[in-house]
């Protein structure tokens, strides 16, 4: 009686020729010590950011209530953009400290 089983096993042997090759654990340590470079990069982005005090007009005059509202709105922004960098840089499985 045919189960249907030679057809799963020749499903599963297609499916397995299909899969890429594993990558070289050289290549994983580069990719993942890039990975960590580019992190830094970006924390030390957000820390730049975080610790600029951007409250006057070239000229030296204060920003005006409409200026401060929009560097508000672009600080917040890009802060929001380098987190979600930093965190796209950090893989779950890594338990670096942050």
């Amino acid at each position: 009686m045919d189960c249907g089983f030679p057809a799963l096993g020749e499903t599963l042997r297609a499916q397995i020729s299909r899969l890429p090759d594993l990558p070289k654990p050289q290549q994983l340590d580069s990719d993942m010590a890039q990975l960590r470079v580019n992190r830094l990069h970006y924390e030390e982005l957000l820390n730049k950011l975080s610790q600029s005090t951007l409250g006057k007009q070239d000229d030296g005059k204060p920003l005006t209530a409409e200026q401060s509202r929009i560097l508000a709105a672009q600080l917040r922004t890009q802060r929001n953009c380098l987190t979600h960098c930093c965190r796209a840089m950090t893989p779950r499985y890594w338990n670096s400290p942050s």
